[in-house]
């Protein structure tokens, strides 16, 4: 499956409209079924070495990093731990000691079913903030995530997608 080569095999740049029609055929996700620990990646992470592509925008000469990429970066990203569907953990980070904590800026959120692209699927619903993750099932243990956040800065950037694996 193309999504699972572009997170383990760094398979190479991918545009953002590839990204969406991967995301758009891929089978929804019970609420339930996000209770779990989960590392975390987008598809940027490769061309600082990690796992995952890098997004070509269609007609980049230069490649611009998405402003979640950025930012998710300046926390050092870790996941996302979800307790219940009440209380979920959406930004975890890395400590400079290596421990995976939760990030209190970003707070908690609860996670509910909403029909986005015309799929009912499993969402992340941010407490404090106007985002909403909402995901599609990759595999039994990896799902396709998207960012829908209200700030005018990130919508101008284009979509933003990550990938979650327990």
């Amino acid at each position: 499956m193309r999504v699972l080569n572009l997170i383990d095999d760094a398979a190479g740049p991918v545009n953002a409209r590839e990204l969406s029609s991967l995301f758009d055929a891929l089978d929804a996700v019970e609420p339930a079924d996000l209770v779990g620990d989960w590392s975390g990646g987008d598809f940027h992470d490769n061309e600082n070495g990690q796992n995952g592509s890098a997004v070509v925008p269609e007609r980049a000469v230069e490649r611009a990093v998405h402003p979640c990429h950025a930012m998710l970066e300046s926390y050092r990203w870790a996941g996302v731990v979800v307790e219940s569907l009440e209380n979920a953990m959406p930004v975890m980070t890395w400590t400079d000691e290596g421990k995976r904590v939760e990030s209190e800026y970003w707070g908690r959120a609860q996670i509910r079913s909403i029909k986005f692209r015309d799929v009912v699927s499993a969402c992340c619903i941010f407490d404090r903030w106007p985002i909403i993750f909402h995901f599609r099932r990759v595999s039994d243990n990896t799902l396709m995530g998207f960012t829908d956040a209200k700030d005018k800065a990130m919508r101008d950037a284009g979509e933003y997608y990550f990938w979650l694996r327990k």
